[in-house]
């Protein structure tokens, strides 16, 4: 197993592609990368960096449907479903990756919906200042 060899930072951004000849020494079908996202991050960023990814995307995840959504302004509240609808397709698609890769377009949305969720948490508390000055 490649991710026990380098468990903690990883091996880099496409490196399975190098390293999977490790793993199986004879490939019928040509495959590029693991199909699962979370054995890929590991693989990829190593147990620290795949730590920090997901803390960042499941407290976006927990956020959307706490305390975001009981301190935010009711004006954004409808954000708030569609964020926690797109964050539970994508932990069950992370599951089954061959399309859908974490690292490639999808990171583009993943950290669009991550930011979003932030700042609509701490929406009020930005208002609040605005009318302060």
């Amino acid at each position: 197993m490649i991710i026990f060899k380098n468990p903690f930072f990883g091996y880099g951004f496409d490196t399975y592609y190098l390293h999977k000849y490790d793993v199986f020494p004879y490939y019928i079908v040509d495959v590029p990368h693991p199909h699962n996202t979370y054995l890929r991050a590991i693989q990829e960023l190593g147990l620290i960096g795949a730590v920090i990814y997901f803390f960042l995307f499941f407290k976006a995840t927990v956020l959307s449907y706490t305390s975001g959504r009981s301190h935010c302004d009711p004006v954004y509240l409808k954000y708030f479903d569609g964020l926690q609808l797109s964050f539970i397709g994508l932990i069950i698609a992370f599951n089954f990756e061959p399309y859908l890769s974490l690292f490639g377009v999808t990171t583009i949305v993943v950290w669009i919906l991550v930011s979003l969720t932030f700042r609509l948490k701490d929406m009020p508390a930005a208002e609040k200042i605005k009318t302060k000055k």
